[in-house]
């Protein structure tokens, strides 16, 4: 898990996280929260998943990242396509969209 801060005033805004993590087939399920509403919609989940999937990719030498949205968040989900992550899997049952990205 880690922390999405405001550069300018340290101010905690959110946080990302990433598991479980399948070290053997290289993948990480990703989770995150922009607790602070005044963030939302300025670009931040975008920058904070490229950077912090670049790092898992450099580090633990992940190659695909995987979440879970509800159906209805139809602004995260444009967000996530516009980062480049692709539906493969929807449940009309829970209400929920699987997403992948390729790193």
């Amino acid at each position: 898990m880690l922390g999405i801060f405001d550069i300018g005033n340290n101010h905690h805004i959110g946080n990302i996280k990433y598991e479980p993590i399948d070290y053997e087939n290289r993948v990480a399920t990703m989770g995150i929260l922009i607790g602070e509403e005044d963030y939302r919609g300025l670009g931040v989940a975008p920058e904070v998943i490229k950077a912090s999937s670049m790092w898992l990719k450099k580090t633990f030498n992940i190659t695909n990242i995987i979440l879970g949205v509800s159906l209805e968040n139809d602004r995260a989900i444009s967000a996530y396509e516009k980062i480049g992550f692709s539906t493969y899997e929807k449940n009309l049952l829970n209400n929920n969209l699987k997403m992948h990205l390729n790193l």
